[in-house]
């Protein structure tokens, strides 16, 4: 099977004089595996395994911080060096490399809440 996941993207950007807009609109991918996870999880200020429940190998990230003052880091392993920081209030979305089985996720301070959906790759 093809085009299990529909993605779209579309960003209004104004400030001032300045504006700009990047709409992509939708964009299918194809996903091999068959799971999924959608999940809310409290992020220490000491590093932690990302829950990824029975997926293997992840692929597509969506998430968003919910809290209102510390970013959350997400790295590719356990050690590892963060690859993407999700600011206060904010949602990202992006694709694990391969090598990425086992991401780890910490927080700037206290225990911000991290709202995902990730998708096996």
């Amino acid at each position: 099977m093809a085009n299990e996941l529909l993605l779209s993207v579309t960003a209004l950007f104004s400030k001032g004089a300045k504006r700009a807009s990047f709409n992509k609109g939708s964009f299918q991918n194809d996903v091999a595996g068959g799971d999924y996870i959608l999940n809310t999880q409290a992020v220490g200020s000491s590093e932690e395994a990302l829950i990824k429940g029975d997926i293997t190998t992840p692929g597509w990230f969506i998430g968003r911080n919910n809290d209102s003052t510390d970013s959350i880091h997400i790295r590719a392993a356990t050690g590892g060096t963060n690859m993407v920081t999700i600011p206060p209030l904010s949602t990202v979305m992006f694709k694990f490399v391969s090598t990425a089985t086992a991401p780890f996720v910490i927080s700037s301070a206290n225990t911000p809440e991290l709202e995902y959906l990730l998708i096996e790759a």
